[in-house]
């Protein structure tokens, strides 16, 4: 068993609740190992699985949480590399495949799943369904249920339907049964890698949410996963709309620009631009497909935005690249030294019943590559925005980033207050009105355990002039990599996020219980409470017990006590809504807050 003493230097110290300034110069991962030592707790081996191929940038994509997890006293116990190229993948057998994904696995577990390559594929994935402890999807059950047709084919289609709609960027597929559908049979050549075909190798799975989804059914007490089922709602950008627009009705506009989705409010859109002059629309509009990464993006003026939004897509068989919203331009930006900027902050999401969510009180101010240009807001002829009017990562690579406190020196304390304020509001408001959805995706996903999840939130904040907050996206895996050419600057994208990242562990550590299941990693001495001495640890089945007996109220000052600088969001849900599902539990816990 490892445990982590906490030097003087490194101890967590609050103000207000909050991270002090001192928090900002050290690491993250540090943090969380004093956040564990200054509580008494002991650090057995906490067994996690990334699940790396996911990924396109490979470990590049996944180091910092891995970094983070390992001084909490972490070991990765699966989750293979990625493939150096898709054509060095394609040219090896399954066995290979296997071979080199059990460099990450114990020597031990290497061992006992290793099989001979004269197996077929099909043989295989059978055989390490067995040995690791494989426990089949909703679909493969259904396939072997004596259930009828009928049956069958409802639950297939919700559990395709979650499926489909929790991937990242082909969610925004439009409606229709052959997305629903398909999201089952294209299925991943390397999916029997995949971290939810073997639950019982680890006690954190580290993945995106369609494949933490697929997990829920299957935990026992002590397990999580990266995700929360039905929190797609915001991350796709249609569905984002509607559900902003269903829940808060026209204040779903001061925060987000006033968005149509395409094709559904084609006519309400038409109307709209008929009905309002100059001094209402801002004369661009930016129209979104369903790809990430700043793909797709079409800047066009008002007299030609319709015109643009029903050409037909050049890829009919790519829902994903077809035009999902039509969203007014913001052309008055806050422009420091010149230079557009976004801000990229983490949203936080632990429960829904009650909801409870976070806030990050660190983030990253990402600044365009090029000067802001109002008299050219596209390349040449074309549609495609110009780089001085795009903040994304993607297109403006080892550009200037700044963390929150420069942007506060740069705008005033006073100003800075005033915006972080409207930013908590927009941001409590959006968590709230997703609880619908969420509501009814736990109905049909009914998880084994009501804990096994946590979700981590990119939202993107545009600022104008007047210091408006306008929230522009939610991304459902926003990036935690630290890449720049500028050494300081890949060191300050580094300590933000593995701040944030060793907080967010520290809310949900009270749920993870490492322990030896079968197939599984062996227990620690204390774990099996024959030590020599008198352990300090409970069982691992005690804890378990205790861990599914909690109650939402343990629960919530577990993660109030253990926050570091994730500020809550609950005392500012819209009670009064009555098109929020709110639960009686929803209104003692703001009441508790508040008292």
């Amino acid at each position: 068993m490892s445990t982590h003493a906490c030097p003087p230097h490194l101890k967590r110290v609050e103000r207000d609740g909050g991270s002090t300034d001192e928090d900002n110069d050290t690491a993250g991962s540090a943090l969380l190992a004093c956040s564990a030592a200054g509580m008494g707790l002991s650090m057995p081996v906490l067994r996690y699985w990334v699940d790396e191929v996911l990924w396109s940038q490979g470990r590049v994509a996944t180091i910092q949480i891995e970094e983070v997890l390992d001084v909490m006293g972490g070991q990765r116990t699966g989750g293979p590399h990625k493939f150096s190229s898709k054509s060095a993948q394609s040219s090896l057998s399954p066995c290979t495949i296997h071979q080199q994904a059990a460099v990450a696995l114990p020597a031990s577990k290497a061992g006992n799943n290793s099989i001979s390559c004269s197996d077929t594929s099909s043989n295989f994935i059978d055989q390490q369904a067995t040995a690791a402890g494989t426990v089949n999807t909703p679909d493969q059950q259904e396939q072997s249920s004596t259930a009828s047709v009928s049956s069958k084919k409802s639950v297939v289609a919700a559990a395709a339907a979650e499926i489909a709609d929790a991937a990242d960027s082909d969610g925004d597929s439009g409606n229709g049964n052959n997305t629903v559908f398909g999201a089952l049979a294209n299925k991943r050549a390397d999916d029997y890698l995949l971290g939810y075909h073997h639950v019982k190798q680890w006690d954190l799975l580290w993945t995106k949410s369609v494949y933490a989804i697929r997990a829920a059914r299957y935990l026992q007490p002590g397990q999580v996963v990266s995700a929360i089922a039905g929190l797609n709602c915001l991350t796709m950008k249609k569905r984002m709309v509607q559900t902003l627009r269903m829940a808060l009705g026209a204040k779903a506009f001061s925060i987000v620009p006033l968005s149509f989705c395409i094709p559904e409010d084609l006519w309400a859109w038409q109307s709209w631009l008929q009905t309002h002059g100059a001094a209402v629309d801002t004369g661009l509009w930016m129209l979104k497909t369903g790809q990430d990464a700043g793909k797709g993006l079409r800047l066009v003026r008002t007299q030609h935005a319709m015109q643009v939004a029903l050409r037909p897509p050049k890829n009919p068989a790519k829902p994903q690249n077809h035009i999902k919203v039509a969203q007014q331009y913001i052309t008055n930006p806050l422009l420091i030294q010149g230079r557009k900027f976004h801000l990229r902050l983490w949203l936080l999401v632990t429960s829904y019943c009650p909801l409870r969510a976070y806030l990050h009180k660190k983030g990253l101010v990402l600044f365009s590559s090029e000067l802001y240009d109002q008299s050219r807001p596209v390349d040449g002829a074309s549609i495609k925005p110009a780089v001085g009017h795009v903040t994304n990562y993607a297109r403006n690579e080892d550009t200037w980033v700044w963390d929150l406190q420069q942007l506060q020196q740069q705008i005033g304390h006073k100003q800075w207050h005033c915006l972080w304020q409207q930013i908590r509001s927009s941001s409590a408001l959006t968590a709230a009105a997703v609880l619908a959805p969420m509501r009814a995706a736990h109905k049909w996903l009914q998880p084994s355990i009501s804990n096994y999840g946590f979700q981590m939130l990119g939202l993107d904040y545009l600022i104008d002039d007047r210091l408006h907050p306008w929230l522009l996206e939610v991304n459902s895996a926003p990036s935690i990599m630290a890449v720049h050419s500028d050494p300081e600057t890949c060191g300050l994208i580094k300590a933000n996020k593995q701040a944030m990242m060793a907080d967010m562990l520290a809310v949900v550590q009270h749920r993870i219980v490492p322990q030896q299941r079968e197939g599984g990693a062996a227990a620690t001495a204390e774990d099996k409470n024959i030590s020599s001495g008198t352990s300090c640890c409970s069982s691992a089945g005690t804890k378990q017990s205790k861990i599914s007996s909690m109650t939402w109220q343990e629960e919530l000052a577990a993660e109030m006590a253990n926050r570091g600088g994730f500020e809550p969001l609950m005392t500012l849900f819209p009670m009064q809504k009555a098109s929020i599902p709110w639960h009686q539990q929803d209104v003692q816990l703001q009441s508790m807050l508040q008292h």
